[in-house]
């Protein structure tokens, strides 16, 4: 998910850090760094360019970087959405998503379904959960 999350953004600036929350006992930079230059990799590839900017991976606490605390705001309103079927929170902040990615949802395409504002997501039109 990392790899298709970076996969065409990584190139548009001279120097990226990114920042993922720290879960469990792992801080799980190894295999983000991983990911992180897989999607550089298949970038290049795909553009037959050689784009290789300065990347910095760190783990932190959400109490440590208000972004993180943000996103996981966020995503939480996302994920209850989807597995406890409530959008009050979602629906409070659906306008602020740009786009959200369903790669679950293969019943039209392949590579899952793209809401925006085009096509916004709502409660009735995500895939039911299999239990």
């Amino acid at each position: 998910m990392v790899k298709r999350l970076f996969r065409d953004s990584l190139h548009k600036h001279d120097q990226n850090e990114i920042i993922f929350a720290w879960r469990g006992s792992k801080d799980r930079k190894e295999s983000l760094e991983k990911a992180i230059k897989k999607a550089k990799h298949n970038f290049n590839a795909r553009w037959n360019k050689n784009h290789d900017v300065p990347t910095d991976v760190v783990s932190g606490f959400p109490k440590d970087h208000v972004g993180l605390q943000v996103v996981d705001y966020y995503l939480w309103a996302l994920q209850r959405l989807y597995e406890q079927r409530d959008g009050r929170f979602f629906n409070y902040l659906s306008k602020q998503f740009r786009l959200v990615i369903d790669m679950d949802d293969t019943r039209k395409h392949g590579y899952g379904e793209f809401y925006s504002d085009q096509n916004p997501l709502s409660l009735e039109k995500i895939m039911p959960s299999v239990d």
